[in-house]
């Protein structure tokens, strides 16, 4: 998978849209992110776990209650009249040695006192519009292992826990999660 851009609306310290390309390039193959605190890098590092994963991306098994609030909270309120956000990512998959684009587009707002969700994949800029949002999550669970995200999306934060792990607990458990074990 190689990511090629995200986009935010009203995300967290978004306010408005915001395109963000990713695309790596021969002569710079990584993205890293650098900033003052409160500068967004966290968010961009979110955006992308809540596009890929929803409610899977906050760890443990949590509520519909519990995700919903969180949702909320993802708002970028701005002067206090937005009430949605969205996160949209695209990436390069290659199955079988054959290339896919695909874009995937969460999004979410609150209607009624209670939020509600959508998620929208297109694969070679076709919506799969005969998934409903838990077929959705499903085909990119087989695209993308959770397990497997933690490996490729972290933060400084994560890396210093590893760092600091004497024992290789952590990164035990990365590996047991990338074979599945």
């Amino acid at each position: 998978m190689i990511i090629s851009s995200l986009n935010v609306e009203n995300f967290r310290v978004f306010k408005g849209q915001h395109h963000i390309n990713l695309e790596p390039s021969k002569s710079q193959p990584i993205v890293l992110f650098g900033g003052l605190n409160g500068a967004g890098k966290t968010s961009i590092l979110t955006a992308v776990k809540l596009a890929l994963f929803g409610r899977a991306s906050l760890k443990g098994n949590i509520t519909s209650k519990i995700y919903s609030d969180y949702l909320e909270d993802q708002i970028n309120r701005g002067d206090g009249n937005l009430n949605s956000a969205s996160v949209a990512l695209q990436f390069k998959y290659t199955k079988l040695g054959k290339p896919y684009k695909y874009k995937i587009n969460r999004s979410w707002a609150l209607e009624d006192e209670k939020i509600k969700e959508s998620l929208v994949i297109h694969e070679n800029d076709k919506e799969l519009s005969e998934l409903n949002i838990s077929q959705a999550q499903s085909f990119i669970f087989d695209l993308i292992p959770l397990g497997v995200a933690d490996l490729f999306f972290f933060d400084g934060e994560k890396i210093k826990e590893m760092a600091d792990d004497e024992d290789g607990i952590v990164l035990v458990e990365a590996l047991k999660k990338l074979v599945g074990v």
